[in-house]
């Protein structure tokens, strides 16, 4: 005799539970799977960088004129071993710093350094921001190096002008007269942070 045996339809249940197995095994089988039901985005953002910290980045170059400039001046500095000197020797003379290469930075990164005013009066200064080599300043900030102290200067590019690249940051006399010697520390562009919610 022939016994015949009647096969039972799985369950709800059954068919959840192999499917789940099949998807370990899958994934078991191929490692570099994987199913993401919600995508994270990504957000690309500018890096920052150190323009000067104890000498001058490689990614720079000294276009300073009518000035007498030291990258290795030992005494004052802000931090480290070393701080720039610079003394304008005539009128409207500029310390100036060229990109190697123009950098595009969003219009919320902040340029910052220190600067000390040496000795006797304050240093009267300006701050301005150049796309390209021949380009006119996009914006410019005064300021007032205060002597025998540290000050920060902190600038967002945008207070500065927005400009489409960086090209060149430049430090002019503001006194139409020669100055003396004043110096800088720490100069950097950095992203800024993002503001809470």
């Amino acid at each position: 005799m022939v016994h015949q045996h009647r096969i039972q339809p799985l369950s709800g249940k059954c068919l959840r539970a192999v499917a789940c197995i099949a998807a370990l095994m899958s994934v078991s089988a191929f490692p570099g799977a994987a199913i993401a039901e919600h995508p994270t985005a990504r957000h690309t953002t500018s890096a920052g960088q150190v323009v000067y910290k104890d000498r001058l980045s490689t990614a720079w170059e000294n276009w300073s004129w009518d000035s007498t400039v030291s990258f290795r001046n030992a005494n004052p500095t802000f931090s480290g071993r070393a701080s720039v000197a610079v003394t304008f020797k005539k009128a409207w003379a500029g310390f100036s710093l060229r990109a190697t290469k123009p950098i595009k930075l969003a219009p919320s990164t902040v340029l910052s350094f220190r600067v000390h005013g040496g000795t006797g009066s304050p240093k009267l200064l300006s701050l301005t921001i150049q796309e390209s080599d021949s380009g006119e300043p996009v914006g410019e900030y005064e300021f007032t190096a205060a002597p025998d102290t540290w000050t920060e200067v902190t600038r967002t590019l945008e207070s500065l002008g927005s400009p489409a690249q960086v090209a060149r940051i430049t430090i002019k006399d503001n006194s139409g007269s020669p100055q003396s010697t004043f110096y800088l520390d720490d100069i950097r562009l950095t992203p800024a942070k993002p503001t809470s919610r």
